[in-house]
């Protein structure tokens, strides 16, 4: 298990993103961190030439800014000029508009890193849910890698961008800060306990936020899941009249997301509006002390009262940023902590395995799989063998354990005991991503792309030629089917296929998988669901192929494997019977037999 999959869960979600920002961004991250730096002492110059354009301007500075005017005017003579208030304004504006050209590059570092995080979260979540165990995946739903992917990493984003904010503002705060304390020392230190007060007050409003934060984000994780759901389950809905109850699900669920960013907003605007009158009541006391107990003059007032309050509306911007950074950071967190589950999960592999073939026979010795540790084997015990260049097929009743052996032997999941062996050699880890890259493979509810024909073949080999898509198409027989299409091959599908028939989405399912040029094909109840004459199309199809590849035909119903090689019944997890079609009607009292006669089929 890697460091990040071993990361505590109780790791605080904000502690969490900066570091993982920090880490993503690399030298970015630093940069624009130092641009804020930049940015910040760019305005305090400027503010400091405040002095002497009071001064210019016949405003007293008195005792407690004459080094700061010192200063600036010793900067000027070292420039080999004079203070003059046309020459301080120009110096002004030049500061100015440096400040603004840096803030300016600022904002597009900080937007563009903001996007590369976002798009970071997203690509490293998707990479590690593909090399996730299939036992994870099927045991994770779906909805959930969506929601992650989406909203997850758009909220995660935002709260980076909220963090990079609170970083500016701090940086700001502090050298007004440091003016600040340089005219008068005690009254600022008092300022600063009087921020830090404020800050304390309004401490509970960032807790309250976060919590709601995370509220929210389990909240649109269960919006998505029915959401998916319902749109999967439509057709369902409809025919069992139940679209209003749907309805009302999923209207309170998108009521619970609403209410959760709504008490958000609240905390939000609370935060904003005790903020501005605590600044308001901490400013006022400011000025009693300048005028009536410092007795400062003037331009030292006016200059504290600049610093002061925009020292203030920095601490008040501050806390709001980060609220929104606690707001935000549990989806971070959220999306981290499905990312460690797909990395704890993912499959074994060995670098620079040899290409898999398929020479002699795939074969299973004694294997048995179970889903769950200790659980019930859907496998138990099991041997057989698919030649290269013949047809298997494996019958038996539901929950025969069919669709399990599928993926064992498609190496979509690893046997619990026992082990598969392709040409004598152990079917390992290393060599699991070549030998399905070998597969050919047709499940018994086709998944097409809402794409056109061409883009749903060249899924399965990019590389394709023309003269190949329509080689596959003939082999499927789906050819004419495709030639009928308003624009043949540039035809778009529609969602799942759905402007073709059953029988035709399971030929253009096969000539993908025929596309690949596999060395074995798997037909996985390919035409259970078939009426009978595309049953017969897609059989013929299949008979086609024999010596050309091994195919291994899994089926409930039994006359889609008449002519295969070899039959080996399966029941309750084991291999019950082995044979040709003939040798297995001929059996008295046998397994396959009775499978026969309970579906109408003369085994003879």
């Amino acid at each position: 298990m890697s460091d990040e999959a071993a990361r505590p869960e109780g790791d605080d979600p904000v502690r969490g993103l900066l570091r993982d920002a920090s880490r993503a961004g690399g030298g970015r991250f630093s940069g624009v961190v130092a641009l804020s730096l930049l940015a910040s002492l760019l305005e305090g110059a400027g503010v400091l030439l405040l002095v002497p354009l009071l001064a210019l301007a016949g405003v007293a500075t008195g005792d407690a800014l004459d080094p700061f005017a010192r200063a600036v005017g010793a900067a000027l003579e070292a420039a080999g000029l004079r203070a003059t208030l046309v020459l301080v304004l120009v110096v002004y504006g030049v500061l100015v508009s440096a400040r603004v050209l840096v803030e300016r590059r600022h904002a597009t570092a900080s937007a563009d890193l903001q996007a590369e995080f976002t798009a970071g979260l997203r690509k490293r979540l998707h990479a590690a849910l593909s090399s996730a165990d299939w036992r994870f995946r099927t045991r994770t739903r779906a909805s959930d890698f969506v929601h992650a992917l989406t909203l997850g990493a758009d909220h995660a984003g935002a709260a980076l961008g909220s963090l990079l904010h609170v970083a500016s503002e701090a940086l700001l705060a502090a050298v007004y800060l440091a003016l600040a304390a340089a005219v008068a020392p005690l009254l600022t230190t008092g300022a600063v306990v009087a921020a830090a007060i404020l800050l304390a007050l309004l401490r509970g409003r960032v807790r309250a936020a976060r919590d709601g934060g995370e509220q929210v984000s389990a909240a649109t994780a269960a919006y998505y899941a029915a959401m998916t759901e319902h749109l999967a389950g439509a057709r369902l809905a409809r025919a069992f009249g139940n679209e209003a109850r749907h309805a009302r699900e999923f209207g309170a669920l998108a009521d619970r997301v609403a209410d959760g960013e709504r008490e958000l907003l609240r905390q939000g605007s609370a935060t904003r509006a005790w903020s501005e009158i605590g600044t308001a009541a901490a400013l006022a006391v400011l000025v009693v002390v300048c005028v009536e107990g410092l007795a400062l003059p003037p331009a030292a007032i006016l200059l504290l009262l600049f610093l002061y309050a925009r020292t203030f509306r920095r601490a008040a911007s501050l806390l709001q940023g980060w609220q929104n950074v606690a707001g935000y950071a549990p989806a971070h967190a959220a999306l981290e902590r499905l990312r460690r589950e797909c990395v704890s999960a993912a499959e074994s592999a060995a670098p620079g395995a040899a290409p898999a073939s398929l020479r002699t026979e795939v074969r299973l010795e004694a294997v048995s799989f179970a889903y769950a540790p200790g659980g019930p084997d859907a496998l138990r015990g099991v041997d057989l063998a698919v030649p290269a260049g013949k047809t298997t097929a494996v019958v038996g009743p539901s929950g025969a354990g069919k669709s399990t052996l599928v993926d064992v032997v498609a190496g979509l999941v690893a046997p619990t005991a026992g082990r598969v062996v392709v040409d004598g050699e152990p079917l390992g880890p290393e060599r699991l991503q070549s030998w399905r890259e070998g597969l050919g493979y047709v499940p018994q509810e086709p998944f097409l792309f809402h794409d056109t024909v061409r883009a749903n073949l060249l899924w399965a080999r990019p590389a394709a030629t023309e003269a190949e898509l329509e080689e596959a198409l003939r082999a499927a027989d789906a050819l004419e089917v495709v030639r009928g299409l308003p624009k043949g091959l540039d035809t778009v599908l529609g969602d799942r296929g759905a402007t073709l028939s059953g029988g035709e989405r399971q030929r253009i399912a096969l000539a993908r998988a025929l596309v690949r040029k596999p060395f074995l094909l798997v037909l996985d109840e390919a035409t259970s669901s078939l009426d009978g004459e595309s049953e017969g199309r897609i059989q013929r199809a299949v008979d086609a192929l024999h010596g050309r590849c091994a195919i291994l035909v899994v089926a409930h119903r039994l006359s889609t494997v008449r002519g295969a090689d070899r039959i080996h019944v399966l029941d309750g997890g084991r291999v019950v019977e082995s044979g040709t079609w003939a040798e297995l009607a001929a059996r008295e009292g046998g397994r396959f037999r009775a499978l026969a006669e309970a579906q109408g089929i003369a085994a003879r």
